[in-house]
């Protein structure tokens, strides 16, 4: 089923040859590494040439985690400011990477605080690079890969996507949420309900990358694998409130200002690949407009979401059930509020789902079928790697932006969504 042809889509996956499949991705990787260290090189201390701290966003874990170790509030921003200010004295002026994780993230960035800023920042690149390779370890062994995938050409691969190149360069998190949905999805795939929502719950500091594996345990009741991720969440937050009981209410009292975040002008909003994003993108001058249209389309594809999973077996073994978490994990990642351009990253897990069910007897590397996974896939690598970009052209020129990345993961979304249904139950990988 994953091999319908079409005209067009014949004519594009031979212009995709191996040849531009095998040279194009390279250039675009060293060039942004050439790009990117270029640039630390030429900055001042832990700044780059443009005055940004190296590694982007850590410093704002970094900072908070030392705020909270000294009783202050990582949420007010002058605070923040000048803490950050502090840590890196050149730091452009007047900017500040604001801190936006819910207390029990906490508990994965306080224990870096001892080490300063600097270690700090290369261990989290380390222990970060560990559970990337960790996580595709995992998907290779549950996906029963081996025989089609090494894990060297699978991290091959994964290096290729940009977005593993972003959330490196700005420290983010995103490799532990790699690993973590991936561990989950692995014992799933296991019928180890419990374990796997345990593993799943541990994704309370960023909650919303969660939903594409939590909304089918909850549409189809799976008990147990709820009350591994309620009994994991239950001992992050109890952990946290213990430590650190001032915090959660300095993180309701700032809601609204973390939500704000995510449209304000000084913030690189073109980055945003969520649907929130989208329409504020779009509708940047109707706020309401966008909020309304932003709740219309989560509400609408939860809804799809859930009659459909109504009616898939709950087999994890089979094509049909792979297929169709891979087109969940596609349609809820844009739900969040932020999905910025490096948890893009996470489009992986679903790619592996799919390459996982391909035919490969006619020879065809497993990836590139020679047909729609191959065009689709290559589409997702260039709205990857320009899609952000693009946007921030059209928001200077025009004052608004479509971030196309958002409707185009939403129609793989569907697109792979009805290849599993016309699959059955049983496992025909």
């Amino acid at each position: 089923m994953l091999r319908t042809r079409g005209g067009c889509i014949e004519r594009v996956a031979r212009l995709l040859g191996p040849d531009r499949i095998g040279v194009y991705p390279w250039m675009a990787t060293i060039g942004l590494l050439i790009g990117w260290v270029v640039s630390q090189l030429l900055g001042p201390g832990l700044t780059d040439s443009q005055g940004n701290v190296i590694g982007n966003d850590f410093i704002a874990f970094f900072a908070g985690a030392k705020l909270v170790a000294d009783g202050l509030n990582p949420y007010d921003l002058a605070v923040m400011g000048r803490e950050q200010h502090t840590l890196v004295p050149e730091y452009v002026e007047g900017a500040v990477t604001p801190y936006l994780n819910p207390p029990v993230a906490l508990l994965w960035y306080r224990p870096l605080v001892p080490l300063g800023l600097p270690m700090a920042l290369v261990v989290w690149w380390l222990s970060s690079a560990g559970a990337w390779v960790l996580g595709h370890a995992v998907l290779r062994d549950a996906l029963d890969l081996e025989g089609r995938w090494s894990l060297r050409q699978m991290l091959v691969v994964a290096l290729l996507f940009p977005p593993t190149l972003f959330w490196f360069m700005y420290g983010q998190a995103t490799a532990f949420a790699f690993a973590l949905l991936a561990g989950s999805l692995a014992l799933l795939l296991r019928e180890k309900d419990f374990a796997a929502g345990f593993v799943l719950g541990l994704l309370a500091f960023k909650p919303n990358l969660a939903l594409g594996l939590a909304l089918p345990l909850m549409v189809r009741m799976r008990l147990r694998a709820l009350a591994g991720g309620v009994t994991s969440v239950a001992l992050q937050v109890a952990a946290a409130h213990t430590l650190w009981p001032e915090q959660f209410p300095l993180f309701w009292a700032a809601r609204d200002q973390i939500v704000g975040t995510v449209v304000d002008p000084n913030y690189l909003v073109w980055g945003v690949q969520s649907v929130y994003g989208f329409w504020h993108l779009l509708l940047g001058p109707f706020p309401n407009v966008a909020n309304a249209l932003t709740t219309l389309t989560g509400v609408s594809v939860l809804g799809v979401l859930v009659l459909g999973w109504v009616r898939v077996p709950w087999q994890p073994s089979s094509q049909r059930w792979q297929l169709a978490v891979a087109a969940t994990l596609l349609a809820c990642l844009p739900l969040g509020l932020q999905l910025y351009s490096y948890d893009v990253a996470l489009f992986l897990l679903p790619f592996w789902l799919v390459a996982s069910q391909l035919d490969t007897r006619s020879g065809v590397h497993p990836a590139l079928d020679g047909g729609p996974v191959l065009v689709l896939a290559a589409m997702t690598w260039v709205l990857a790697l320009c899609g952000h970009y693009l946007s921030m052209v059209q928001l200077t020129a025009l004052g608004f932006a479509v971030q196309i990345m958002v409707p185009f993961a939403l129609f793989l979304a569907w697109w792979l969504w009805g290849r599993s249904m016309g699959t059955g139950s049983g496992n025909s990988g």
